[in-house]
């Protein structure tokens, strides 16, 4: 008998059912357990399994709402920044620039830093 865990856990129940009502009688009783209690049990199942669904579909649309209104508040960042750059009287040389975690203008560094070259050891050997 394959597991009787998971997603394979509805179908073989749907299977007992179907089993039980062509092999057997609906009013015989396994284990104290009748034929509409199991019928029961199975439609909770499927009733559970739905509602996850739906939570999951919700779910996802609000990970859509939140990702559209947090790239509209990036747009916005980058708006208010570079109306600070633009900005006379702060710029990009302003610590309020610098406190939104820019780097000023004077702090820019230029190009690549490249490291001054040390003469070659005389070779030890001549």
């Amino acid at each position: 008998m394959k597991k009787l865990r998971g997603i394979h856990i509805l179908k073989r129940g749907e299977q007992f059912l179907c089993c039980w009502k062509e092999l057997a009688s609906e009013d015989t009783v396994f284990c104290g357990i009748g034929y509409r209690d199991l019928e029961t049990d199975v439609e909770s199942v499927k009733s559970a399994r739905e509602k996850v669904r739906a939570t999951e579909l919700l779910l996802d649309a609000l990970r859509l709402e939140r990702d559209r209104v947090e790239r509209t508040l990036a747009d916005r960042l980058i708006q208010v920044a570079s109306g600070v750059r633009g900005t006379p009287g702060f710029g990009e040389d302003c610590g309020f620039y610098s406190a939104l975690g820019f780097i000023p203008h004077s702090e820019k560094r230029s190009g690549r830093p490249r490291k001054p070259k040390t003469p070659p050891k005389p070779d030890q050997n001549a």
